[in-house]
């Protein structure tokens, strides 16, 4: 999922990374 929202979402790019850290 994560790598999905990237792709629509590549000026959000920071929330994706801080919710894979939390989920890691």
């Amino acid at each position: 999922m994560a790598r999905i929202a990237g792709v629509n979402i590549p000026t959000n790019k920071r929330v994706i990374i801080a919710l894979t850290y939390i989920h890691g």
